[in-house]
């Protein structure tokens, strides 16, 4: 019984984290460029790709994508925030280091797809940081 209370706490405290990030995210002005219509925008959007020289194939979900002002956006969701012991800018730094190869995945993704250019970013919504990374 005191699991299944503490469960339920927890539960309650993801919910309002959750609560939290949205109500940040959409008062947020790149947060709301990022929710806003655009043109070819999708959201958990699936691509396949062959690897291996087509022996066998992968599949990506891409959290956000959208083209605005002629350039292609991925936007990678990440629900985290910093540890006690960093400040915002080391928090970015590291996330930035430890996502940048996935990000340059997605990118050559789209470049197949489509002659945009192709620009990419972290968004973490419990505090309303965008965060663009250089893709190659």
């Amino acid at each position: 019984r005191d699991v299944e209370r503490s469960r339920g706490l927890g539960d309650v405290y993801k919910r309002q984290g959750l609560a939290s990030a949205i109500t940040l995210t959409v008062k947020d002005s790149k947060g709301q460029w990022i929710l806003a219509q655009h043109s070819q925008a999708y959201c958990e959007q699936s691509l396949s790709y062959s690897r291996d020289s087509g022996e066998s194939f992968g599949m990506s979900v891409i959290d956000r994508t959208f083209i605005d002002a002629g350039i292609r956006w991925i936007i990678d969701y990440k629900f985290t925030r910093p540890t006690e012991q960093e400040t915002n800018a080391q928090f970015e730094q590291r996330q930035m280091n430890y996502y940048k190869g996935q990000l340059n995945h997605y990118a050559s993704l789209y470049r197949q797809m489509g002659p945009e250019p192709v620009r990419c970013a972290l968004y973490f919504p419990q505090i309303a940081m965008f965060s663009p990374i250089t893709v190659e």
